[in-house]
């Protein structure tokens, strides 16, 4: 058996900025991680939002 066939094109070049793939996967981990937070008590619920949005921008900023 011989290696797999690549059926897919080769992606193109990147752009600026992370692909909506890699946002959504951000964005899931980040609100895994703030409700981790809220579950420990370290944020309020009421903290949430703010926590979860200035932890996405920071990593979606690593993968610019």
């Amino acid at each position: 058996r011989g290696p797999p066939k690549r059926t897919a094109p080769p992606p193109p070049p990147k752009k600026a900025g992370p692909s909506r793939e890699d946002t959504a996967k951000v964005k899931e981990r980040c609100m895994a991680k703030v409700l981790i937070l809220v579950d420990q008590g370290v944020i309020t619920s009421g903290e949430v939002e703010r926590y979860y949005e200035e932890m996405v921008e920071d990593e979606l900023s690593k993968l610019r």
